[in-house]
């Protein structure tokens, strides 16, 4: 997390770190569990400590362990608790692991219980008050929309898809989800963007937690190395 900090358009008080990385937090775990309570295929499952997304795919990107808050008490069982949902129907998972995490020592216990650790994400934070859009990025040859109809959607998809993402994603989540999700006005917006009518760049922002989080920011690998990204973060 940086070590900028912000200030709301309601007050001038300065909004400290610690407040930052909450709103952070908050904002990651609703795009991580957006989806689940509306379509078949996922399963939501609140505890007062953890929180868990299941599926019917037999993939992790679908299947994930969010926000567990254990106590040095309850850790290790806790630990076997959510291992035993994925268990029981011999599904791969996810334990996403962030600075506000507790006990301590999650991690360690976490690599004793058998876990492994496959990557670092890294969450940043600009102030919008005083930002100003750089048109020193501004492509002319690409066409951004907000993805709320079935082509745009596919194409959405697609993209995410060749940096990576389940294949599985349009089909078993994104088509059956309820259009409210991502339609004008919804929290989530999806955005795509064409040059010469090719999906070469995508990117999610979410509205919550006073955070305009910006997500999935992904450029087709054939299509890199243009300003692509770039052009992208500064339209959403």
């Amino acid at each position: 997390f940086s070590k900028n900090y912000l200030d709301t358009s309601m007050s001038t008080k300065k909004i400290t770190d610690e407040e930052i990385k909450k709103a952070m937090d908050a904002n990651m775990h609703l795009l991580m569990t957006y989806f689940a309570k509306h379509v078949p295929a996922l399963e939501l499952i609140f505890e007062p400590d953890v929180t868990v997304v299941r599926s019917d795919i037999a993939d992790n990107y679908f299947n994930l362990v969010i926000s567990p808050r254990f106590t040095k008490e309850n850790a290790k069982e806790r630990i076997q608790y959510v291992m035993s949902l994925f268990q029981e129907k011999k599904l791969p998972f996810s334990l996403e692991l962030s600075p506000l995490d507790t006990p301590s020592n999650l991690k360690e216990l976490l690599i004793e219980s058998g876990f492994s650790i496959v990557g670092d994400s890294y969450g940043m934070s600009l102030e919008l008050d005083t930002w100003e859009r750089n048109n020193a990025h501004f492509l002319p040859d690409l066409e951004f929309f907000h993805a709320q109809q079935p082509a745009t959607l596919r194409d959405f998809s697609k993209v995410i898809v060749a940096i990576g993402e389940s294949p599985k994603f349009f089909e078993d989540v994104l088509s059956k989800a309820p259009e409210v999700l991502y339609k004008d006005g919804a929290a989530l917006e999806m955005h795509i963007a064409y040059a010469n009518r090719i999906p070469v760049v995508a990117g999610v922002v979410l509205f919550h937690a006073n955070v305009a989080g910006i997500y999935y920011l992904s450029t087709d690998p054939s299509h890199r190395k243009k300003g692509y990204g770039t052009a992208m973060v500064e339209h959403l």
